[in-house]
């Protein structure tokens, strides 16, 4: 299978999703093994994009996200509210906490050891679709 086949596979799986509920699951699977097999694709081609015409463009990304650590969340407050007085209020938001993550690695800033410690930080690669 070719890369514009596996991509034109790739959009009609995702518009199945779209309008059902009952069949998500099994075409989630489909659309991850596929998202899967496309991104090392991409990486054996040296690519990050691919314009299928008459789809759009499928373009690889990657986005972090970080959750404190089980047992953690007492000590986690704690050193954010040292460290980052901002970002703690009563709860510490995932997504912001994500993107605080994400941009303290885009600047190269080391996270204190305190923080490090109760928070699981990991990356997770997948398609997005720009429909033409």
């Amino acid at each position: 299978m070719n890369m514009e086949e596996m991509l034109t596979m790739r959009a009609a799986t995702k518009t199945r999703i779209e309008g059902r509920e009952e069949e998500n699951k099994k075409d989630g699977k489909e659309l991850k093994e596929l998202d899967e097999a496309i991104l090392l694709r991409f990486d054996n081609e040296g690519v990050s994009s691919m314009k299928v015409p008459g789809l759009g463009n499928f373009i690889s990304q990657e986005r972090t996200f970080a959750s404190i650590k089980a047992d953690m969340k007492d000590q986690a407050i704690a050193a954010f509210e040292e460290h980052y007085p901002d970002l703690v209020k009563k709860t510490i938001n995932s997504n912001t906490l994500g993107a605080f993550v994400r941009e303290a690695r885009k600047q190269g800033t080391e996270l204190p050891e305190a923080i490090k410690t109760c928070v699981n930080e990991y990356n997770t690669r997948f398609i997005m679709w720009r429909r033409g």
